[in-house]
């Protein structure tokens, strides 16, 4: 089994200041720990400053912390699928949140075909649980339904969960190579992440 942790960057807007794309990554691992532990050691390599820090976000944050993160995320060994959502390309839908459930859909059909049975830990989207959270997770586990892999869904506070952390900076290198065609963070993992362009 490979366990999972899913975030994104973008919006699902349609405004001026919207962003054209929406991405939607998932880090796999073997061991959850090790991605825990990339971001232990890049707190012990930037110093105190930076371990009284709750969380470590990739957007709005010190680049140098984003490369640190990212390498000890590469000694990992860790894989990832990533959708990008051209949402140029696509229509406005009714419920923006729709886009966000499509997205996140087939990138975890494309683990779990590639990967097989998925222990899959989201970024808590929603503050509390309601209509929103249940209708991701029903999508997500009708997704597995059909392929027919095992799927277990749980979500979690990004600041609780270091690998998530890790997730986020990934995901904001890739969102940094399509959105403000920057690519020198990119070049850091982009061998370990296997992209699906919608």
């Amino acid at each position: 089994m490979k366990y999972g942790f899913l975030d994104e960057s973008g919006d699902v807007e349609y405004s001026d200041r919207a962003s054209r794309y929406l991405i939607v990554l998932l880090v796999l691992v073997s061991h959850p720990g090790r991605l825990r532990k990339a971001i232990l050691r890049t707190r012990k390599a930037l110093g105190k400053r930076v371990r009284d820090i709750p969380e470590l976000k990739a957007a709005g944050g010190d680049p140098r912390l984003v490369q640190k993160v990212l390498r000890h995320a590469a000694d990992t060994g860790f894989e990832a699928v990533a959708v990008v959502l051209d949402k140029k390309r696509s229509p406005q839908p009714m419920d923006p949140e729709g886009l966000y459930r499509y997205a996140c859909v087939q990138t975890v059909q494309g683990a779990l075909e590639q990967h097989g049975p998925l222990s899959l830990t989201l970024d808590r989207r929603y503050k509390t649980a309601g209509p929103r959270q249940h209708a991701l997770e029903q999508a997500l586990r009708s997704c597995a339904a059909e392929t027919g892999t095992p799927l277990d869904v749980q979500q979690e506070d990004s600041r609780r969960e270091p690998a998530l952390q890790v997730a986020d900076a990934v995901c904001w290198a890739l969102f940094q190579k399509y959105e403000r065609r920057e690519e020198r963070f990119w070049q850091q993992i982009q061998e370990r992440v296997r992209v699906i362009r919608l």
